[in-house]
């Protein structure tokens, strides 16, 4: 990878290519694929392993895509603009000017999710966030394979940072639980009476040592 040397502070900086993520082992093209098809309301019965192992030897780990999921939706929902991160609304305002007016508008609107993949309000918000931003992008370049990766090479043509970055990990909840009906282990009833007290039997007096 290219190195550049800034003018004002004269550090030098890597110059990473448009498909690698900022802190990411993997292009953008493989984190939004996982991304988008965990998300997707129409895959309900879709697990965190079964997304990944879709795409072969040398796939993400599972562990990898449920903290993308995370950064992401907190990503969208705003909660990284402080700090070197472009606010989302400048983002939607700049893209709004070159594709869709009506684009703030669409932004807004709800995002059907499945419920079965969140055990919190937060993770249902993060998920809800992703398939936001994926359908806005499907929207904005219909014609691209990787709408997101598409939107985020226009933006960066325009701010020359990462648009969409985002961490790997965040606070969110724990992995999926799998619904009912699967293989376990069931403990015995347990007696709702209280456990009487037992006198321990005497054995006498106990002789010396």
């Amino acid at each position: 990878m290219p190195r550049c040397c800034c003018e004002i502070c004269h550090r030098r900086w890597r110059v990473l290519p448009v498909e690698i993520a900022p802190f990411k082992h993997f292009t953008c093209e493989v984190i939004e694929t996982c991304c988008t098809s965990y998300s997707d309301a129409q895959l309900p019965g879709i697990t965190l392993r079964r997304t990944v192992d879709w795409l072969g030897p040398g796939h993400p780990h599972y562990s990898s895509l449920h903290g993308w999921i995370g950064g992401l939706g907190d990503r969208v929902l705003g909660l990284l603009d402080k700090g070197e991160a472009l606010p989302v609304s400048a983002i939607i305002a700049e893209t709004a000017t070159h594709h869709d007016r009506e684009l703030p508008g669409l932004w807004s609107e709800p995002c059907l999710v499945a419920l079965r993949k969140s055990r919190s309000a937060k993770r249902a918000e993060q998920l809800e966030g992703c398939a936001r931003l994926f359908a806005t992008a499907a929207y904005l370049f219909p014609e691209a394979p990787h709408p997101l990766y598409a939107w985020e090479k226009e933006l960066q043509e325009h701010f020359h940072v990462a648009a969409w970055s985002f961490p790997a990990r965040v606070s969110c909840t724990a992995f999926q639980q799998h619904g009912l009906g699967g293989v376990g282990l069931e403990s015995s009833l347990s007696s709702q009476e209280p456990e009487k007290q037992r006198k321990e039997k005497s054995h006498g007096p106990r002789s010396p040592p």
